[in-house]
């Protein structure tokens, strides 16, 4: 009884710590990443300061700029950047400001978008309230489709998304 004990444990340890081989990666594949999303590496604001998570962070209505550095191991994706407030809060809400990044003449791992935010905070917003402030990145042009309004790609498509609380101001003039 012992002995069968000992081999029922063996068996065991062997099953749960047992080898996994992972398929070969085909290089020459031109979009061999095609199932890795995209990264964020830095979100920073207009005067270089990292959007640290979950805020609040304090946007002024119609200026600035977010200077996202991200990466994506395909270098050969445009990768697209979406910002959403209260989405879906109660209803999904449209895209409030956009950009993009192509692979460029030398294309790389890693680059940096510089987007606007013109859009993203607007006077109605200003209203001293906490907002969800989200920004998606793709590596496809993103969709509209009954499952995720405004921000879906097409297979074999990735999505990262990044959120941060948020306070709209209007501009002290």
């Amino acid at each position: 009884m012992v002995q069968g004990l000992h081999v029922i444990a063996v068996v065991l340890a062997v099953a749960l710590t047992g080898c996994v081989i992972p398929p070969p990666l085909n290089t020459d594949d031109p979009d061999a990443a095609v199932n890795h999303p995209p990264a964020f590496r830095s979100v920073k604001d207009s005067a270089g300061d990292e959007l640290t998570r979950p805020g609040p962070h304090e946007f002024v209505v119609g200026v600035g700029d977010l200077r996202i550095t991200v990466a994506d191991t395909d270098a050969q994706d445009t990768l697209y950047v979406r910002m959403f407030i209260d989405y879906g809060v109660p209803v999904p809400t449209p895209v409030r400001a956009a950009c993009e990044a192509s692979p460029g003449a030398t294309p790389t791992v890693e680059r940096t978008i510089t987007c606007p935010l013109l859009g993203v905070c607007t006077d109605d917003l200003a209203d001293g309230a906490l907002h969800v402030f989200e920004v998606d990145l793709l590596d496809r042009e993103p969709q509209s489709t009954p499952a995720r309004l405004y921000r879906d790609v097409t297979a074999p498509g990735e999505i990262a998304s990044y959120w941060w609380n948020i306070t709209c101001v209007r501009s002290p003039s």
